[in-house]
């Protein structure tokens, strides 16, 4: 949807010619008898205030600059001179008479003037929003558009147009919550039934869109969960798995750990037993030359030789090498047992 306004200086010199046509005819028609001598000041103001309620600007603005030359100095000229001025959109013409309107009025009507000063200013804030949203038409920026067509409402209420736009495109850009509240305003300052309506119609579909709205962002949150309980399954599925490997990686490690240290074990007893087949071999060797020494010792005492004491010493240290072998037997057998209790 394409919206525009038209160019605000072309449109006032279009306004005014067609009001200076049109307030020359009404003032042919509607010209009261003609009086003696010029009009004075209150009834220049009088008839300039029944000329803009008729809406005949022009004629009200010939007026009020025919008064304001009569007394400069009271603010009432200057004040329809603005106010025409900012009906028939000449904004720049207009501000500079408010002005001067404000500075000559008394206390009591300073605000009603101050009224004036700020519909002109948010007239022009208002012109310059409206410029700025046809170029956002122009370049497809929506966004932009509906906002500055919102701030031009917003500095002149009076424009029910401008209000609509922004509710529209707001609308447009599936924002139903912007365009309601627009709505909504321009609802509560009309009387219109034809404005109303538009209105209500405004709000329905923005009412609808905003229920298609909050239904897609229900399946979408539920899209969502679901995607994120498949998501912490996965993790936690991946999780356990890392957890077996690194148990099964455990466990492989304990059984290596294990069966080298049966394998090392199994080795020491094995060399512990080759050394205690040794040391009983050695012991058994020692007991039969021992029982030998023995044997010649105890023939050499019967027959009464002088080499026995030899033959003792002999015995003794027999005796002592098999003691000793089979007392470092006993230790291989206490160590054999004491490792194969230890053996995985």
């Amino acid at each position: 949807m394409r919206l525009t306004i038209p160019n605000f200086s072309t449109f006032s010199v279009m306004v005014l010619v067609c009001l200076l046509l049109l307030g020359n005819s009404a003032s042919a028609q509607h010209r009261k008898p003609r009086q003696n001598g010029p009009m004075s000041y209150d009834q220049l103001i009088s008839s300039a205030d029944k000329l803009v309620k008729q809406g005949q600007y022009v004629g009200a603005l010939a007026l009020a600059n025919k008064a304001v030359k009569i007394n400069p100095n009271h603010f009432k000229g200057h004040y329809y001179v603005a106010f025409v001025l900012f009906k028939t959109n000449m904004l720049e013409q207009a501000e500079p008479s408010a002005v001067k309107s404000r500075e000559l009025a008394p206390p009591e009507e300073i605000e009603n003037v101050e009224r004036l000063i700020a519909a002109i200013k948010g007239a022009e804030q208002a012109r310059e929003n409206i410029a700025t949203a046809e170029k956002a038409l122009n370049d497809n920026d929506f966004e932009t558009a509906a906002a500055q067509f919102e701030k031009a409402y917003q500095a002149m209420p009076a424009r029910e147009d401008l209000g609509f736009k922004a509710a529209e495109i707001y609308l447009q850009l599936k924002r139903p919550e912007k365009s309601m509240e627009i709505s909504r305003q321009l609802l509560l300052k009309t009387g219109a039934a034809v404005t109303t309506s538009r209105a209500n119609d405004l709000i329905a579909k923005a009412e609808a869109m905003q229920n298609q709205i909050a239904e897609e962002n229900r399946l979408q949150a539920e899209r969502e969960e679901r995607a994120r309980q498949q998501q912490q399954a996965r993790e936690a599925q991946a999780r356990r798995e890392q957890q077996a490997r690194e148990e099964n990686a455990r466990r492989q490690r304990e059984q290596e750990a294990r069966e080298a240290r049966r394998a090392e074990i199994e080795e020491k007893i094995e060399d512990l037993r080759r050394e205690l087949e040794t040391t009983i071999h050695a012991a058994e060797t020692s007991e039969d030359a021992l029982a030998d020494m023995q044997n010649n010792y105890q023939g050499c005492l019967s027959r009464g030789e002088f080499g026995c004491p030899i033959l003792k010493i002999g015995v003794d240290k027999f005796e002592r090498d098999a003691r000793t072998h089979r007392r470092k037997a006993q230790q291989l057998e206490r160590e054999i047992s004491r490792l194969e209790a230890q053996r995985p």
